[in-house]
Order: structure tokens, then sequence, then C-alpha cells
């Protein structure tokens, strides 16, 4: 007869993996950032979006405006929320590209704040359908980005991805050409504060490789990991979010944040951890096969690019990149990129974005020499 795995609560779980991932506790002056205000929420019915908006309804805003395009995970949410809270929380069923619905949100509730989360992440979807990833990790993010800064926003903060770095993947382009825009945009005004922070992989989230593997050992396995060698940086979700909001009280402008991810992981060493921890044995009781990497896929992951320099901050566990000199070009490629989208033409859309970041790797290289020179 089969063992059978232990139960244990994802909270359990992470804890039991990352015993070093202690929780810092927010500072009264990053909560009084947000008291009183409006603050807006994108993607807020996802596992990062929904920690967000569950812990900022105890920083006393004004108003949570609530975004998402899944009803059923946001009605789900809503219903989690304490209900005596004074906060009045606002949802909206929205597509962040759909640029009318979105000016009619910002015009009715004018935000101070903006915590833009959502975004597709899954790397192998997003190389099968790069149409969906321009649509909404960019054109999305550049909607939303316009409108706050149109409404004198006080602050945007893009949640990124260490994808995005040497991106070679559909889903890191995407989020990368994000990043760049929003450079690009805090260099024309100055009324609002807009911010990158990368994230590594959030441990729990929707796509993360945790859930999968608890899945895989439930039906008796195997476990697929893709390569003996392949290693990733991990946080839990509280852990994220709490340091989204530590970065509103750093940010001046223009900064991508990162966090200190300590050592990146084996995910072969991890699957191998995990079914221990549910009290079976690797191999015996649940087989470990390796699949191979899939398109979009790489075997590390890094925090930063080799040209951008990561200074510390006053909080221990936040790192303010310094990038170069962002591309010049970036502004009209995404503006000329939306035209070519909504007007319904055919392109080779992966290979758009492709094309754009070849030049992109030879003009840093270029500037990184230059750098090196003087």
């Amino acid at each position: 007869m089969r063992r059978q795995p232990k139960m244990l609560s994802p909270e359990a779980i992470a804890t039991a993996l990352f015993p070093n991932k202690a929780l810092a506790p927010i500072t009264l002056e990053t909560m009084a950032l947000f008291r009183h205000k409006t603050v807006l929420i994108t993607g807020a019915a996802g596992s990062i979006g929904s920690e967000l908006v569950k812990q900022m309804v105890h920083f006393h805003p004004q108003q949570l405006i609530l975004i998402d395009q899944a009803e059923s995970p946001l009605f789900d949410l809503l219903q989690a929320l304490p209900h005596d809270t004074t906060v009045r929380i606002v949802p909206y069923i929205a597509d962040i590209a759909d640029a009318q619905r979105i000016s009619d949100i910002f015009e009715r509730h004018q935000p101070h704040f903006v915590l833009h989360a959502a975004a597709y992440k899954h790397v192998p979807m997003m190389e099968q359908h790069p149409y969906e990833a321009i649509k909404t990790n960019i054109l999305g993010t550049k909607n939303l980005l316009e409108l706050a800064c149109a409404w004198a926003t006080e602050q945007f903060l893009l949640i990124s991805t260490d994808k995005a770095v040497e991106a070679q993947s559909i889903m890191g382009m995407s989020k990368r050409l994000a990043e760049l825009y929003l450079l690009a945009r805090q260099t024309t005004q100055t009324h609002t504060r807009l911010a990158i922070i990368r994230f590594g992989n959030v441990i729990g989230s929707n796509g993360s490789v945790i859930p999968l593997f608890c899945k895989q050992i439930a039906q008796g396995g195997p476990v697929t990991v893709t390569h003996p060698a392949c290693t990733r940086y991990f946080m839990s979700v509280q852990e994220a979010c709490r340091l989204v909001f530590e970065s509103c009280a750093l940010n001046h402008g223009g900064e991508i944040f990162t966090f200190d991810m300590a050592q990146a992981v084996s995910i072969l060493d991890l699957a191998k951890r995990l079914i221990r921890l549910l009290g079976l044995r690797p191999y015996s009781d649940i087989p470990i096969i390796f699949t191979g990497l899939r398109a979009g896929e790489r075997l590390h992951e890094q925090l930063w690019h080799s040209y951008e320099i990561g200074e510390p901050t006053q909080h221990s566990a936040i790192f303010n990149i310094k990038p170069l000199a962002h591309d010049a070009r970036i502004v009209s490629f995404v503006e000329t990129l939306e035209q070519d989208f909504y007007k319904g033409q055919k392109h080779d859309w992966a290979a758009r974005l492709r094309n754009y970041f070849l030049h992109e790797i030879h003009l840093k290289t270029t500037q990184k020499d230059c750098q090196n020179a003087v």
C-alpha cells in the first residue's frame, strides 16, 4: 500500500522550507503613508495582489480600489476581508489594457497610490501567446502609467520580476519593456514618483513550483524537475508584500528596488526536502524525473543586469539598483507597437520583442564598455 503524504498548510510548508525568512515589522512611518489615501491595486485577486489588499486594509487608507479580470477570485477576496473595516473597498472587474474603462476608474477615484501587480507571469504560456503578453504586460502597464501621470498620482509601483533581467523569454521581455518605459516616463514628468520592484519566485503564488510539487506528491509522483542544476530565488508572499510597502517609503522616483533574496535555491534539493517534509522518501516513495528546460526557461535567474549597480538602502533587506541611461527609443518603440497592435495588423509579435532586445543588449554592452573606460 502506497504511503500517504502528510497534510500541511501552505504556510507551514513555506516556514519549514525557508526557516530564515523572518518578517520584519512594517514601520509606523510606512503605514502612515497610506492613511486616509486612495490606493489602487491591479491584479488584486492574484496571489500577490490579494496579500497586498489584506495587509493594506490594516493601514487605514480611505479607499481601496481593486481591479482584476477574474470574477470569482475577486469575489472570494472580498469575502475574506474583514467586514468591520472602515476602509471603503471598491472592486472592479476590468482589463487594464481597456483604456476607456481604466480612464473612467481613474477619473472617478483619482488614486494617490497605484500598486500594479496585474501581469501574465507564466513563462512557457507566454512563449505560445506573445500577443497576450504584449497586451497586458506592456500596453496595460503603459495605459496605467499614462493615467497615473495625467491624474498626478503620488506614486506608481510596477511589480516586476527577475525574469526581466537579461530577458530571454517573451514574458521576461514584456516585463523588461514595461520597466524601460516607466524609467523613460519618469524623466518627462515630476508629479508622480514611478518605481519598479523586482521579485524572484514568490512561495505559493500562482504558477509557483511548490504547489505543483505538492500536487504531484499527493498523486504519488513523479515530481518533475526541469534540470538537475536549475536554481531559483524564493520569498514568501507576506515578505514580498511588506517589502512593497517599504519601497513606497524609499521611492523618490525612477528607482528599481530588489530584495535580499539570500542564496538561490536548487530546485532539485527543494523537491527532495519537500518530499521528506511530507513524510515520504525521495526516489523510493516518490520518483523525481527531469523534463528539460521549457521554452523561455533558463537554468539560473539574477536580480540585476550586469550593467546595473545594486546599492544598499536604509532598509537592510532592500537594494536600490542604479540603471544606466535608458534607451531613448523606448517610448517611440512602445507607441509604434501599440498603434500596430490595435490596428489589428498581423505581426510576428515575438520577433518584434526579440529584435528590440538584440538592440538593447548591444546598446548596454556599449554603454558599459564606455563606462569602464572612463
